[in-house]
């Protein structure tokens, strides 16, 4: 199972709708750190088959860490030169303050114990640092993929806010993202909830083409817009915390 979705994510990652779009805004939110340092060493913590890596590379001296070596596999395929470490957000393989920015997207829910993942990134950055953090939003969302994806839970605002803020980091941004279409996601999640819907992930990583173009137009819309404001609600969180001076 794990080789066939990983086979998968490698083949949909540069052009599905949602990875394509989310990356957009995942990268304007960390471009100023880019900016900041002088070739940034950047760790990418859960690099699944290492698309991150390969389109932040031109900007940052980039590693890799997941508790996948099949994952690590694929990854080695986009990223032949880049260091690529078997390791957990629990127990990262690198010594103490030796990034500058790190990133864990879609990586904190899989751990029971989110708060030691995030001082254990605020161990491996630099003072001043900065991490990426992307999590799933709202348990009203809770389905079914959550628990073939192995999710603890699903965030609010103020709890992703509250445990960055006791692990040390202070918050520099932080908006739900995936806004237009949480209340389509809602509502088919609650349906396929009451009538037991497994979750099929080839219906879901293999849409018709028009509605993937469709679906990734909404998400350059809400990049744009995220650029002048933060949104009240989505199916994601999107946060930069900084490890302060």
């Amino acid at each position: 199972m794990e080789s066939y979705l990983y086979d998968e994510f490698y083949q949909v990652e540069r052009t599905h709708w949602w990875f394509a779009g989310m990356r957009g805004i995942f990268l304007d939110f960390v471009e100023p750190e880019f900016k900041r340092w002088a070739r940034p060493r950047f760790l990418d913590i859960g690099c699944g088959t290492g698309i991150v890596l390969e389109e932040f590379r031109n900007r940052a001296s980039v590693c890799g860490i997941d508790v996948s070596e099949r994952a690590l596999l694929y990854a080695r395929r986009r990223n032949e030169e880049t260091p690529l470490l078997l390791g957990s957000v629990l127990d990262i393989p690198l010594t103490s303050e030796c990034v500058e920015i790190a990133a864990a997207l879609d990586v904190i829910e899989h751990v029971e114990d989110d708060m030691a993942g995030l001082r254990e990134i605020w161990r491996v950055l630099r003072p001043g640092g900065a991490v990426l953090i992307n999590v799933p939003a709202f348990e009203s969302l809770w389905s079914e993929k959550d628990d073939a994806n192995h999710h603890y839970r699903r965030y609010r605002r103020a709890g992703l806010r509250r445990v960055l803020e006791n692990s040390g980091f202070r918050i520099e941004r932080i908006s739900y993202t995936n806004a237009t279409l949480f209340p389509a996601i809602w509502f088919a999640r609650q349906v396929g909830n009451v009538v037991g819907r497994p979750w099929n992930s080839r219906a879901e990583y293999h849409p018709a083409r028009a509605v993937n173009s469709t679906l990734l137009g909404v998400l350059h819309f809400e990049r744009a817009l995220l650029k002048r404001t933060n949104l009240p609600l989505g199916t994601s969180i999107t946060c930069l915390a900084r490890r302060p001076s």
